[in-house]
């Protein structure tokens, strides 16, 4: 009889621990508050940077090195969390600055501000977001 039972509750045990579960477990408050904390980080990374600006210029010329440094810091916080409205306008206020003061020509200019700007773009209306879902659904007709 123990035999018998050992081997049921060894069976069982089996099955419990190889049974995946059925919901996915989110993270714990201590976890998202460290994301969080990381997210501050990162932020005032970029402020750090921010400030430094104007370290390395040459008269009217910025160096890129420290404003490139606050656009990854920003950068990376956008990629985390897209919806925060401060690390959204500290990122175009660096783009502005690196394209403006670091010694870029037109067309550099014109370059960098539509490649920054455009995936942190935010419409305030959905008129925008639906126009883009039409012409998705048009270019998928045509494909199709």
């Amino acid at each position: 009889m123990r035999i018998a039972s050992a081997v049921v509750f060894s069976v069982l045990a089996q099955i419990h621990t190889t049974t995946p579960p059925s919901q996915p477990t989110l993270p714990s408050p201590q976890e998202r508050a460290m994301e969080q904390i990381h997210l501050e980080t990162q932020a005032r990374e970029g402020d750090v940077h921010y400030q430094r600006r104007a370290e390395g210029r040459q008269a009217d010329v910025a160096s890129s090195i420290e404003i490139d440094g606050s656009l990854e810091a920003y950068a990376a916080a956008l990629r985390k969390d897209r919806a925060d409205v401060d690390d959204r306008w500290k990122y175009l206020r660096s783009t502005y600055f690196k394209a403006e003061y670091t010694g870029q020509s037109d067309d550099q200019k014109a370059a960098l501000v539509a490649a920054r700007i455009r995936p942190y773009r935010f419409t305030h209306s959905g008129r925008r977001s639906k126009q883009r879902r039409c012409e998705l659904k048009r270019l998928a007709l045509r494909n199709s």
